[in-house]
């Protein structure tokens, strides 16, 4: 089995507990619920849910990417897939070792477990090592700024360790605040790169030196978070805002550019392809959660809608890029009718969430919680409906996808 083949099938499991959780999680938000009864576990789904659906989704898909351009040798992935596969299965079973208690803080939310901790720390050293192996045997741009990228994510967060006081209140926020938002310059980047790769499956290669532009305006923001990192003290407000500031101004300019690009020099016969409709629906999604943040105000469900409405623009995009890995692997794609509509499925079923979340976010509803302090339930029916059926009809799309890929691990062409 190649290591392509077995990264892919870590990403595919990867998104199996976090569809499973992504059902307590709309359930829990769109019904009245007891907010004592049922918020620990309403928390402990979503720490779980985040963690293997972005982080190690994410990270696995740009691990992926870099061994299909033949930028990791088998005997590196050899020693640090079980790595990474071990470190992934302590994040999904902690929750079940002695009830640890859950935090929702941004980017890396945590369960309060040894065990957690040391799934985080396997699975994040297997991929820097991987991340520092494609930056020395790649000559693309791209990847050397992701694995740089990548590099100064775990950095940040290292040295936040090492200098914070683990006595501080909001000690996880500010821990992983900063490499955080360098994480999300790293999967933004990643989706660019499949941006192109798809593309140029159905078209004439894009041009490089306008594609290295584009890489580097995605890239080149990490300058101002380090120097926001050394300058100011992490749990300081300046730190916080500016690098807030730095993800506002920094994320969205270069996937307008190449959006415009594409689009451009789109044809209909783009839509023609599985990989095409990945890309355009990644597109729409990831613009989309752009143009909701325009409305943040305050700490409100609006934030979770524009960062799903970001965060699926790169989760579809590597389903693009595994469509895509299992054609050029030999494998057979089952179900091709039923895989040209998942796309269009997942996407159309993440529009109606976001949106409700957005409707209940200008009523005031507050982000991570349920009950009645929380719930879709105190703003309106057009809310409720949207973000719950929304909800599930993207569960269903995740689900369908699932079963499309292992159905697709079983053949050869």
């Amino acid at each position: 089995m190649s290591y392509q083949t077995k990264w892919i099938k870590l990403a595919l499991a990867s998104l199996i507990i976090p569809g499973i959780t992504a059902i307590a999680l709309v359930l829990l938000r769109t019904i009245n619920v007891d907010q004592m009864e049922w918020g620990q576990v309403f928390k402990t789904a979503l720490v779980i849910h985040v963690d293997l659906s972005v982080y190690i989704w994410m990270i696995t898909g740009a691990i992926l990417l870099w061994s299909i351009n033949g930028n990791l040798g088998n005997r590196l992935q050899r020693n640090f897939f079980g790595v990474a596969v071990a470190g992934t299965f302590l994040i999904a079973i902690a929750a079940f070792i002695n009830q640890p208690n859950p935090l929702l803080n941004n980017y890396i939310p945590v369960l309060e477990s040894v065990w957690f901790f040391i799934g985080l720390g396997m699975f994040s050293f297997a991929a820097l090592m991987l991340a520092l192996s494609a930056f020395k045997s790649s000559s693309a741009l791209a990847t050397k700024l992701m694995a740089i990228l990548y590099f100064v994510a775990v950095y940040m967060t290292a040295h936040s360790y090492l200098i914070l006081d683990t006595s501080s209140s909001g000690y996880y926020e500010f821990l992983f605040w900063g490499g955080g938002h360098v994480l999300q310059l790293m999967v933004s980047l990643l989706m660019l790169s499949i941006w192109v790769k798809l593309y140029e499956l159905d078209h004439v290669n894009l041009n490089s030196p306008l594609l290295s532009g584009i890489y580097l305006i995605m890239a080149l923001p990490v300058i101002y978070a380090l120097y926001i990192h050394f300058v100011f003290n992490i749990d300081s407000i300046e730190y916080r805002l500016g690098m807030t500031n730095m993800m506002i101004w920094g994320n969205g300019i270069a996937p307008i550019l190449l959006s415009l690009v594409i689009l451009s020099k789109t044809k209909l016969s783009s839509l023609k392809s599985i990989t095409g409709i990945s890309l355009y629906s990644s597109m729409l999604m990831f613009l989309t959660g752009g143009l909701i943040a325009i409305y943040i105000s305050g700490i409100n469900t609006i934030i979770p809608a524009h960062y799903h409405g970001s965060i699926v623009g790169v989760t579809l995009s590597i389903m693009g890029l595994i469509y895509y890995s299992l054609e050029k692997l030999g494998y057979s794609i089952r179900l091709k009718r039923l895989a040209y509509a998942q796309p269009i499925i997942y996407t159309i079923g993440q529009l109606m969430h976001i949106g409700g979340l957005a409707i209940s976010g200008s009523h005031g509803a507050a982000r991570k919680t349920v009950g009645t302090v929380g719930n879709l339930a105190q703003t309106t029916d057009l809310s409720i409906f949207l973000t719950r059926t929304g909800g599930l009809v993207a569960i269903l799309g995740g689900a369908i996808f699932i079963l499309i890929v292992y159905m697709s691990l079983k053949t050869r062409q």
